[in-house]
């Protein structure tokens, strides 16, 4: 359990142990990626433009696998590992600068943070890919 916990070091003090986007349970991988109501509002907005409703796992590992099965099944294989990797590399971005900047939670944020990180890894091709979705 400890090596789960996300360390949040600002000015050399250790800040809250709590999530930052809830803050209302302990902030581990799990939960930060997950769990969260914050993040999983974030991964089910994402989800929807595939028109998929998905329950998630318990765990991080579990969720990379569930994944890569529906990546499997999907047409474009690499659309979704791109989009896989910009949704929690957004989680990951905002919870920092909620952490060490004192920034907000805005859910619309972050999916135009993902939208931007498909298109700059994946070119505009896979713009089209997702406008067709949105």
């Amino acid at each position: 359990m400890v090596g789960e916990l996300l360390p949040k070091f600002t000015d050399g003090l250790v800040g809250s142990l709590l999530c930052p986007f809830c803050k209302s349970s302990e902030e581990t991988i799990n939960h930060i990626f997950i769990k969260c109501k914050w993040s999983l509002r974030l991964w089910s907005t994402c989800l929807s433009w595939w028109e998929i409703l998905a329950c998630l796992p318990e765990k991080l590992n579990e969720w990379m696998d569930c994944w890569q099965v529906l990546c499997q099944a999907a047409k474009s294989i690499r659309v979704w590992m791109v989009a896989f990797h910009a949704i929690y590399w957004s989680i990951w971005d905002i919870r920092n600068e909620v952490v060490f900047k004192q920034g907000v939670t805005v859910i619309d944020r972050a999916v135009e943070m993902v939208i931007w990180r498909v298109v700059c890894v994946g070119g505009m091709g896979m713009l089209r890919s997702l406008v067709v979705h949105l």
